[in-house]
């Protein structure tokens, strides 16, 4: 049987009086009304102060440490590239990985930057691990090939999520990331780190245009080949994807078959996710917070960047800024009532009572799509929100 890692007392936020982590990375959520869990002395217990309109502290926190990099792709959100030396250091990032285990956070995500260039990288994930916290990471994997045997075990005892970034066929995902070989490197880190028993998933980004588009196919096909699970998402209007207009904030006709092609691809095959495309009709219990507008900046998660700043969402860090980390401006104080963080609750209250999706049968499974492209577009409604099937003229 799974053990409770970790157990949180909540405060009926989203009708939720706990939360907890179970040794294989699967969320325990206790309703209101619904009797705790039978906890062994094992499990860490944390009880923080309230905090309204959001649960007490992050289930996740989005973390990169670094923007160092051996590629410069571009839509790359943080801006990330060889020239880079944006990175946090030693004794900082393992202050904030003690303050993300004191809050009682459940999961941390890993990026960067490339995470396996960063100095410290094992460090955060023994700690992490340690500790409970289920830690996922995403790489293009142009490093896997020089893990050892001892590394490659590593990362299986601490149960890491390894995400392998593939956007298409060789020639394209080559091209669109400009290193040659970078698709087979990207192939022979999924079997190499499958065979060492490593729990993987492949990532795929689709860039707004016709190209990316047509990759979903190879994709899907892809998937089945190496058995392997893969999330499709789509560009979000961020770092270089803005300035080479890689997202997709008004849908085109090409957009809407990518689109519906994808979805009856991940009817057939189990193995594609796309729980971040703006989908109308996922399962009735998807939602398990039913919080409407609540994308989960803010709420459920936040972001540290590789500058040790701290805000809801990176994604739209413009419009609710982030704070440099500090012995003032700790990740419980911010969550607790930083400007941003009161700001973004704010924002989603009173887009759940005046938005028109507040009131669509389907808000709970979409959540209005993601804010950064309804603040970006200046729109209430997101342009590619598919039962209104809007197209770019």
């Amino acid at each position: 049987m799974p053990k409770i890692l970790i157990y949180r007392q909540e405060y009926d936020y989203a009708n939720v009086q706990g939360l907890g982590i179970l040794d294989n990375g699967d969320l325990i959520i206790v309703k209101k009304g619904e009797p705790k869990p039978e906890l062994p002395s094992s499990t860490r217990i944390i009880n923080n102060p309230k905090v309204p309109d959001a649960f007490s502290a992050p289930i996740k926190i989005f973390l990169d440490p670094s923007t160092q990099c051996p590629l410069s792709c571009p839509f790359c959100l943080s801006d990330s590239s060889k020239q880079s030396t944006l990175s946090i250091s030693k004794e900082k990032i393992l202050d904030y990985v003690q303050q993300i285990i004191d809050m009682g956070v459940l999961r941390v995500k890993v990026g960067g930057g490339e995470p396996f260039v960063y100095p410290y990288f094992y460090d955060i994930v023994e700690k992490l691990h340690q500790a409970g916290i289920f830690v996922s990471c995403s790489t293009s994997g142009i490093l896997i090939d020089k893990l050892t045997e001892a590394e490659l075990k590593f990362f299986a005892e601490n149960k890491v999520k390894i995400s392998i970034s593939i956007d298409g066929d060789e020639q394209y995902h080559d091209k669109l990331r400009n290193k040659q070989g970078l698709f087979q490197k990207a192939v022979n880190a999924v079997k190499v780190l499958k065979k060492a028993q490593n729990n993987v998933e492949l990532r795929a980004t689709i860039a707004n245009n016709s190209t990316s588009y047509e990759q979903i196919q190879f994709l899907n096909d892809l998937s089945q080949n190496l058995k392997t699970k893969i999330r499709i998402r789509t560009v979000k209007p961020k770092g270089r994807a803005i300035k080479n207009k890689s997202a997709a904030l008004y849908p085109t006709e090409a957009y809407w078959k990518f689109f519906d092609h994808l979805r009856l691809l991940a009817q057939k095959n189990p193995l594609i996710n796309i729980e971040e495309m703006l989908s109308y009709d996922k399962p009735t219990g998807y939602s398990v917070y039913g919080c409407k507008l609540d994308c989960a900046a803010g709420t459920r998660s936040a972001y540290i960047d590789a500058n040790g700043r701290f805000c809801p969402c990176g994604f739209i860090e413009q419009y609710f800024p982030s704070v440099v980390l500090s012995e003032q401006n700790t990740l419980q104080n911010l969550w607790h009532s930083g400007h941003s963080f009161l700001q973004i609750r704010k924002f989603f209250n009173e887009q759940n009572q005046h938005s028109p999706c507040a009131n669509c049968a389907f808000v709970n499974s979409c959540q209005g799509g993601c804010p950064s492209v309804r603040l970006m577009t200046k729109t209430l409604t997101d342009p590619r929100c598919p039962l209104q099937r809007k197209e770019k003229r």
